[in-house]
């Protein structure tokens, strides 16, 4: 009997089945993804418009071997993520910036212009086509490899720092203290932070330690970093000093994606330093101003930028400065995330105007535990 209900059925498949098979067939083609058959009507294409966008903004953490989910470096790696591409730049989410409003144009600025933004909204709703990838206007991936070093420069301290993930932790904090070393007081030009893991370094601040000093309080920021963050390059004929006996404090995130679950990660991150080959002729101060405090620096002082650093629960701020009676809001921030330090370097130095006193103010949720700010001293060094 069950042989019978068997050469039934394939009977039926041969004859009047056949026909189903057909039609089957026929509506898995047409239910298969249609997108590649939208209509274009729009004049944008990934390689020509969208690539240099990500490129300029995205391409820190969203590329092959980088700490984000996904890479965003071909048509093909970037068009199955359309619909969360527009929902993270409309909720302003992606890429993370959190300067809602400022006097000074920054520079490396993260966040999407309104013409970036309308440029890959008209994209997504008008087909996103693909576009040749020979097309003009597609920007070189000029991106070092992970963790490629710059050739070092006679005057250059490269420091090491080793450390192994464990298979079972998918976040740690690392904190390691190093001495310079150095024969003398030096002068620093540059100062770098290499990750050896672009995928499991999540972010670092590193910090300067004076001479003979173990007490934390008595830091000052040198770097802070996270991906796609520059280092720090002071302008030619200026120097920060780093007395003999100084000593570096790394604080570093490692936070594992998803490409490396269940695996014990190796990192061999570096901090490099280039000096100055002499004394410079301006010398650069750091100071740290708290949301209970006030601070005034030296008239004629030019500030160079500004690190706010949050604290676990995050939080807003705004920097005002007061002169001559007036209050000006210099920034403001959105929520700062702990885990995105970020650096705000000034495309120009800022003058302070005489007897200007700076001030941040935080939101009720919290604020910067501390905004550190580098600046040129009123003129050459004694």
């Amino acid at each position: 009997m069950l042989r019978e209900r068997k050469i039934s059925c394939w009977n039926y498949l041969k004859g009047k089945g056949r026909k189903y098979l057909w039609k089957l067939a026929a509506g898995v083609l047409l239910t298969a993804p249609l997108w590649s058959h939208k209509p274009v009507n729009t004049r944008y294409t990934f390689y020509q418009h969208i690539l240099p966008v990500f490129e300029k903004h995205c391409a820190g953490c969203h590329r092959r071997g980088g700490p984000a989910p996904m890479p965003l470096g071909t048509f093909e790696e970037a068009r199955p993520w359309l619909e969360a591409i527009k929902e993270e730049v409309l909720l302003e989410r992606m890429p993370p910036w959190p300067v809602e409003e400022s006097v000074f144009e920054i520079e490396g600025a993260r966040g999407l212009s309104a013409r970036e933004i309308d440029r890959l909204l008209d994209w997504g709703a008008g087909g996103a086509p693909r576009g040749s990838a020979a097309q003009p206007g597609t920007a070189p991936d000029s991106r070092p490899a992970a963790g490629a070093r710059a050739p070092p420069s006679r005057a250059s301290l490269e420091l090491a720092l080793e450390h192994t993930l464990d298979a079972q932790r998918k976040e740690e904090l690392v904190v390691r203290r190093l001495k310079l070393d150095l024969p003398e007081d030096r002068w620093l030009a540059e100062a770098r932070f290499l990750p050896g893991s672009a995928a499991a370094v999540h972010d670092a601040v590193i910090y300067l330690l004076p001479p003979e000093s173990g007490d934390a309080s008595k830091a000052e920021l040198l770097l802070a970093w996270s991906p796609g963050g520059a280092g720090v390059r002071y302008p030619d004929g200026t120097g920060r000093k780093v007395p003999k006996g100084s000593a570096l404090e790394a604080r570093l995130r490692y936070r594992r994606p998803w490409s490396l679950q269940a695996a014990e990660v190796k990192d061999r991150s570096a901090i490099e330093l280039l000096f100055r080959e002499g004394a410079p002729g301006r010398a650069v101060t750091v100071m740290e101003l708290r949301p209970e405090h006030a601070a005034h620096l030296q008239d004629g002082s030019r500030v160079l930028s500004l690190t706010p650093l949050a604290p676990p629960a995050g939080g807003q701020a705004e920097l005002w400065a007061e002169s001559r009676g007036e209050m000006r809001l210099l920034l403001r921030t959105r929520r700062l995330d702990p885990a995105w330090p970020m650096t705000f370097r000034l495309a120009e130095p800022w003058a302070m105007p005489e007897g200007t006193t700076l001030a941040i103010k935080t939101s009720p949720a919290g604020g910067p535990a501390a905004l550190w700010i580098e600046a040129l001293g009123p003129g050459p060094r004694n």
